[in-house]
């Protein structure tokens, strides 16, 4: 499933618990014991909260940012369930629960329908399109060898073509006011980038020759997009995720996503000659 899908399976859980603590509170008007339908309640918004707590950028590791933070504001939703109270607090803390609980699934809801969340599920797509392609297709495995002996250049107009194949405009960071073409290393052209793509991704593609090379490369790839930081076009560019892609020989351990700023750092691994998980796991235990 999606993030958006996951979230929406998600939120017609919350859906369903509000109206029922509403048909509940209906019923508490003709002075019927509630007393084990608060308790129920309050288990189900124990379950939907742990829910939330594990639908966090650790699972879609290219969340939206806002999204994240929006789940990471959530002190109060978790200190209410982290403990089950006695009967005569239950409905209190249910009711209290249950209008955080909705705030937050207007929030969210409300930042994954601006067509974000779709750009980044669209991009991650195109990555793992061209990983599965690289390794079942010859005839652009050796391409993308040969593009990796050339260097950083063609790899980046590789990426950028096979990107545009799934309706992605991607580009990298040229100056603070100046979006270059990894074709011509041109200005992007907005008109016809806004024409021809549903959105655009800053991306920063470097060549990696060794393990021990990682982690330098990753974090120069980081420097250099930051110096990026022109307005973006409105909903039609990725404003929170930028992709630093590392393209390799073999597979690679790469760093951890990072965070920082209002922006996620997505590292990926682009290897140009793969090799099965066994045939991987066996060479780094010879290592």
């Amino acid at each position: 499933m999606s993030l958006r899908e996951d979230w929406f399976a998600i939120k017609a859980r919350i859906d369903a618990l509000i109206a029922s603590a509403r048909l509940a509170n209906e019923l508490s008007h003709k002075e019927t014991n509630l007393s084990a339908v608060y308790k129920s309640l309050f288990a189900r918004l124990v379950e939907i909260v742990q829910l939330t707590e594990d639908f966090t950028w650790v699972q879609y590791p290219s969340m939206p940012k806002p999204v994240f933070e929006a789940f990471k504001r959530q002190n109060r939703l978790r200190a209410i369930t982290e403990n089950d109270p006695g009967t005569q607090m239950r409905a209190t803390l249910l009711l209290e629960g249950l209008v955080l609980l909705q705030a937050l699934a207007a929030e969210v809801t409300q930042l994954l329908s601006d067509g974000q969340a779709d750009l980044t599920s669209r991009t991650e797509r195109a990555i793992l399109h061209l990983r599965w392609t690289i390794a079942i297709d010859d005839v652009v495995r050796n391409r993308w060898q040969a593009a990796f002996d050339s260097g950083e250049t063609a790899c980046e107009a590789l990426g950028a073509v096979h990107l545009l194949q799934h309706g992605i405009y991607a580009f990298k960071a040229h100056s603070k006011s100046a979006r270059t073409d990894l074709i011509s290393h041109e200005a992007v052209d907005e008109i016809v980038a806004s024409r021809t793509a549903e959105g655009m991704v800053l991306t920063e593609w470097k060549v990696v020759k060794s393990q021990s090379d990682v982690d330098a490369k990753m974090h120069n790839a980081a420097i250099q997009s930051d110096a990026y930081a022109q307005g973006v076009l409105g909903g039609r560019e990725l404003r929170s995720v930028r992709y630093l892609v590392a393209v390799t020989e073999k597979q690679v351990d790469m760093p951890p996503d990072l965070v920082r700023d209002t922006y996620v750092y997505r590292h990926l691994n682009i290897a140009v000659a793969p090799v099965s998980p066994s045939q991987l796991a066996a060479t780094l235990r010879t290592q």
